[in-house]
């Protein structure tokens, strides 16, 4: 069928239009939102033949694209060709309500990989331009960017400002809907109001939100009388209103009011969808009915359950959190204590899942570079070879365009140099804000999984009346223990961290053995009794007959970060591309060696290997060579800074083979 339409529609247009067939496109859209609907991946299919048949222009094409990885919810994806459909007017003046609604897009993909301060960023620009913008798609979308931007400071804690952007908002919808007869018009504006009622009254500003609940009955009154709007759509408009109402007169204390409005709420049908469940347990928090609030979670974890889709965050917050609270509130000590070892269980379960996520979607995005490098790297070469044909041809016929073309190429070559730098520069800057935000992800899970558990079991351990085996208080004093001292480790390294940039030199006043320093590290390591790898520790003679002048404790410190990057990178990481050989015991050895003045504290490892090409880059802050191991990218980092401050130095030896080797020398 797709073939078939494709001939009909070549046939019809000719190959690469110039001038495109509005109409035709317009009658596209149709087809592209079924397509999509069922097959997000044979949406894209439709969208790339539109554009190598010239009806759709490339500003257009990238911005259907982003809609198709927005629907499938990869909104890196999508950011990369909403940017990409913008980086110029040309969708504009070809199609403005689309340049616009890509702006909608980018918006939204900031939203989605939860970065407000990006997404507020995306709303202000769209906002200018659509101001500085005479036209009527202009005019349409500009109370859209205002209401995104009040979300936006709503959830920046920024309350004057984002009750001003929607004000501001509501007045220019005035304007718009005087003349609008369909409630795809209407609907935003009611939708806004209904934000500003649940957003103040999130932030307990129950004057302003109360300002808002006329403006809300009147937006719905408008919105139901439209002739073309669908029962679902009025249904679900009826629900949000009543839950609205029914938050603000629960947080005002006009309970019997806010229970009306609540029952109301509940003979809709949207009432028995999640969204619609949702909507009921923050009313029921407000009042706290925590036994018919556990009922309506119960409902949504079968719900979640029965459909697999509980790997997520939003279940552990909404539906495990909310139970947890319900169930202590009744004081359901046994059954809160089992659903906290859920919500224990599958944290790093969910983590471990959206790292995949989150790998798989930044997959596309290196691959489709990838895939368009090698296009544009094609058609230079055929450029090429087309400039030397012809001027080839034309010096048979004049010597003076024979030397023109060649300085031309010559010129073409320098600015072909220039630009490879300028691509060097700029990849070096993106894996740099790459390794941070690796960086700052990777801190924020080794916080908040420890956190959640001592919570959790804090929760338990200090709730009046639990009765706990003797077996199970242990183990819960032994998670608590390892996950404290887990948080305290993490605080000491970031503490170091903030000194590892200082030139200042480590005072070097205690007299120590190598071999105290060396024995010190491998224990506070642990690399001797890890179990999937055979250590081994050689001293030679000189290093056991002499002494180090330096600092004991930055020393054993510096050497202790070495072994323990050897201990961690021997073991398989746990990735979904791991490969079969987790079980196959790897070796690490500790050398200590010295002459006349130096003492080398040399560690090898049969581990995943580091390439002689990154041999300094490693020693950078937040470099992971390899994110799909545990870790925060700072450990070499801080050990060299300890080593230098030391009179010393550490260095990965290159010329080693089928080992990974640091070298750490101190002064003696």
């Amino acid at each position: 069928m797709m073939l078939v339409l494709l001939l009909l529609l070549a046939g019809c247009t000719g190959k690469k239009n110039k001038t495109r067939n509005r109409p035709l496109i317009d009658s596209l859209s149709s087809v592209f939102y079924d397509i999509l609907g069922d097959d997000p991946e044979r949406a894209l299919a439709f969208v790339d033949s539109l554009e190598q048949e010239g009806i759709y222009s490339e500003p257009l094409a990238n911005c259907r694209r982003a809609q198709v990885y927005s629907e499938k919810y990869q909104p890196r994806v999508s950011e990369m060709y909403v940017l990409r459909a913008l980086k110029d007017d040309q969708l504009k003046k070809e199609d403005p309500n689309k340049y616009y609604f890509a702006h909608n897009l980018l918006i939204n993909a900031a939203h989605n990989m939860g970065n407000l301060e990006r997404e507020l960023t995306y709303a202000t620009k769209a906002l200018k331009e659509a101001k500085a913008d005479t036209s009527k798609e202009a005019k349409t979308y500009t109370p859209d960017f205002l209401t995104l931007i009040g979300n936006s400071q709503f959830s920046l804690e920024h309350t004057d400002e984002a009750n001003e952007s929607y004000e501001h908002a509501y007045k220019m919808y005035e304007e718009i809907l005087a003349d609008a007869k369909s409630f795809t018009w209407f609907y935003p504006a009611f939708m806004l109001t209904i934000d500003a009622v649940n957003d103040n009254v999130g932030k307990d500003s129950l004057l302003r939100a109360k300002s808002w609940l006329p403006r809300m009955q009147q937006s719905y009154d408008k919105l139901v009388k439209t002739a073309d709007i669908p029962d679902y759509v009025k249904d679900e408009c009826k629900a949000e209103m009543e839950g609205s109402m029914a938050r603000y007169y629960a947080k005002a204390g006009q309970l019997k009011e806010a229970d009306t409005h609540y029952q109301a709420l509940l003979k809709t049908d949207y009432a028995n969808t999640i969204a619609g469940r949702k909507t009921s347990s923050v009313y029921l928090r407000y009042v706290e009915r925590w036994q018919d609030l556990l009922k309506a979670v119960n409902v949504s974890d079968s719900f979640y359950t029965a459909n697999d889709s509980y790997q997520t965050i939003d279940y552990l917050a909404n539906i495990l959190g909310t139970k947890f609270d319900a169930q202590m509130r009744l004081g359901q000590r046994d059954a809160a204590l089992q659903t906290a070892n859920r919500l224990v269980n599958l944290l790093d379960t969910v983590e471990e899942q959206t790292r995949k996520d989150d790998a798989a979607e930044l997959a596309v995005v290196y691959e489709t570079q990838e895939k368009e490098q090698k296009i544009a790297e094609q058609k230079a070469e055929l450029l090429r070879q087309r400039t030397v044909a012809t001027g080839i041809a034309v010096g048979l016929l004049l010597l003076f365009l024979i030397i023109y073309a060649i300085n031309s190429r010559r010129h073409a070559q320098r600015l072909m140099e220039k630009n490879a730098q300028l691509e060097v520069a700029n990849a070096r800057a993106e894996e740099s804000s790459r390794m941070k935000s690796s960086f700052i992800r990777q801190i924020s899970h080794e916080i908040r999984t420890p956190l959640n558990i001592l919570s959790g079991f804090t929760q338990v351990v200090t709730t009046e009346g639990v009765e706990l085996d003797e077996a199970t208080r242990k183990d819960i004093n032994r998670q608590m223990i390892e996950n404290t001292d887990r948080i305290t480790g993490l605080v000491n390294k970031m503490l170091e961290l903030s000194d590892a940039n200082s030139k200042t030199a480590i005072e070097r006043t205690d007299q120590v053995s190598p071999v105290e320093i060396a024995a010190l590290a491998v224990e506070n390591s642990g690399i001797a009794q890890a179990p999937h790898l055979n250590f081994d520790m050689q001293l030679s003679p000189a290093a056991e007959g002499v002494m180090l002048t330096t600092n004991q404790q930055s020393a054993i410190r510096a050497l202790t970060l070495i072994l323990d990057n050897a201990r961690k990178f021997t073991k398989s990481a746990e990735a979904y591309r791991q490969n079969n050989v987790a079980d196959e015991r790897k070796q690490a050895s500790l050398h200590v060696e010295a002459d006349n003045d130096t003492v080398r504290f040399i560690v090898d490892d049969t581990g995943i290997g580091i390439p002689s090409s990154e041999s300094e880059h490693i020693f950078e802050e937040f470099v992971q060579l390899d994110e799909y191991y545990d870790g925060t990218g700072i450990g070499l980092t801080i050990a060299r800074s300890l080593a230098r401050r030391l009179g010393g130095d550490i260095t990965l030896d290159t010329s080693a083979t089928n080992v990974t080797r640091f070298i750490m020398t101190l002064p003696q």
